[in-house]
């Protein structure tokens, strides 16, 4: 079985991941990384679509710009005329193929199956007491995609997953028909010569409702009316813009005052290119038992979910009990302070859980280059 230790196991490679990563190496801290990288964009993004964000705001933090759109340009000067644009998906997949073959430490692409307490860690016991190397490590992972195991010991851990186990279908779509989530854009576009209900009134609906309709009948269930911005939030630009680049006053406002702005940041927009896409599909109020649409007796082969992501801590299944049992939560995720630490030493979030308490920021990529900082600064300080 093999071991390794480091000071940081950095769980999740995807912006927040590669971004902490990236401030790390330049300190020269030991660091591992394990993840898929850029997974999110990779395999669960419709291949037609176009980011809601320009490349300025889309670049993958480094604390010198190593990997900033400037220097993807001058490599690529046919991506030139993207710059100060949206970018469609496969412009972007370019641009993190650029990124990954200039990384400067490896990425490996496994998950954690388990992380413990290392004391705590009983299948492991006898091995971690016999190996006074990694006396001082509190953490062990254990990895399993491998055919052989992998225990990873270390002495910080980040986590930094996407949004992936948080994805949610909703409990009253009863019926035994094919139920995908929005996340699952490979299994979408799959989809042929099907009749489909859509249910969302959010961007994902829309592109999940773009991506199907050349091969499929398609029907729209909504909560609401569709709010047309470009933005992703229903908010005026300059209000979010100021927000975004303001994570550590959002944290120290009051809980009442940081539930109330995240619950605005939550209402769902869509581009306004869709709306004469919209404007042709079929929607439909109501579905009942076995996909049947109580007012139309019109019969789906499949739902897909374009119902967003819950945000849990009970979703991080690969953390033990022991673990769990040390972090405070609110809001059913994680209470962290000003360097994103949890109440469980030397655990830190970041990414979309750590929303409640740094706000918007942290749910896209334009926060990443805050938390990786704060991070990197509080543990080499450690």
């Amino acid at each position: 079985m093999k071991r390794i230790k480091t000071d940081i196991l950095i769980i999740g490679a995807g912006p927040y991941g590669i971004a902490l990563a990236n401030y790390l190496h330049h300190q020269k801290k030991s660091f591992v990384v394990v993840g898929r990288f850029m997974d999110l964009w990779r395999n669960h993004t419709y291949d037609s679509m176009i980011l809601r964000s320009d490349f300025s705001t889309s670049e993958i933090p480094h604390p010198e710009g190593r990997f900033s759109a400037d220097n993807f340009i001058k490599q690529y000067p046919e991506f030139a005329g993207y710059r100060n644009e949206r970018l469609p998906v496969y412009v972007y997949r370019q641009y993190l193929d650029w990124v990954e073959a200039n990384l400067e430490y490896p990425v490996i692409d496994d998950f954690v199956d388990i992380l413990e307490i290392a004391v705590d860690f009983s299948m492991h016991l006898a091995l971690y007491l016999e190996t006074h190397e990694y006396s001082d490590h509190k953490f062990c992972a254990i990895l399993r995609r491998r055919r052989n195991e992998l225990l990873v010991f270390a002495k910080n851990i980040v986590v930094a997953t996407g949004p992936g186990p948080h994805a949610i279908i909703p409990a009253d779509i009863k019926s035994d028909l094919n139920k995908i989530h929005s996340y699952e854009t490979r299994k979408i576009e799959a989809l042929s010569n099907k009749k489909v209900l859509v249910i969302g009134g959010g961007q994902s609906a829309a592109e999940s409702i773009e991506s199907l309709k050349e091969k499929n009948e398609v029907a729209w269930n909504t909560p609401h009316s569709p709010t047309y911005l470009e933005q992703p939030v229903n908010i005026s630009p300059w209000l979010f813009e100021t927000i975004v680049h303001s994570a550590t006053t959002f944290h120290a406002l009051p809980l009442f005052l940081r539930k109330f702005l995240n619950k605005l940041f939550s209402r769902p927009t869509i581009r306004p290119p869709f709306k004469s896409i919209l404007d042709k599909t079929k929607t439909t109020t109501s579905l009942g038992e076995a996909g049947r649409d109580k007012k139309t007796g019109y019969i789906y082969d499949a739902v897909v979910a374009a119902t967003g992501f819950n945000y849990n801590i009970e979703n991080l299944t690969f953390l033990s009990p022991n673990i769990r049992a040390q972090i405070h939560t609110d809001q059913d995720l994680p209470t962290l302070d000003h360097t994103f630490q949890s109440t469980c030493a030397k655990l830190y979030f970041t990414g979309g859980v750590s929303e409640p308490c740094f706000g918007a920021a942290l749910k896209f990529i334009i926060g990443a280059n805050f938390a990786a900082d704060m991070i990197s600064k509080h543990i080499h300080e450690d």
